[in-house]
């Protein structure tokens, strides 16, 4: 876990907030070791397309794969046909 990762579950301590936003796996899982609740980036937009929140992922999925964010194709594809949206190719 980076500085910036430990000073964020401080501040997530002190304001008592409900989840804490991170996808970084090793620092995921340092953090839930130590009873914080978190949720990645992913499964929090699935969440809002799912209440209707957001209108589509595909568009929001193809802007992490062209700024290098890592997600496998294949996990993305399973979200989008879950919500039924075209498939990234």
């Amino acid at each position: 876990m980076d500085p910036g990762e430990s000073e964020l579950i401080i501040l997530f301590e002190e304001i008592n907030a409900g989840y804490f936003l991170i996808d970084d796996t090793k620092a995921r899982n340092i953090a839930e070791s130590i009873g914080v609740k978190c949720i990645v980036t992913i499964r929090l937009l699935a969440f809002a397309k799912g209440k209707g929140i957001i209108n589509e992922l595909k568009p929001v999925f193809e802007i992490f794969l062209s700024n290098k964010r890592y997600y496998s194709t294949e996990l993305l594809n399973k979200i989008l046909e879950k919500y039924g949206e075209e498939k990234i190719s």
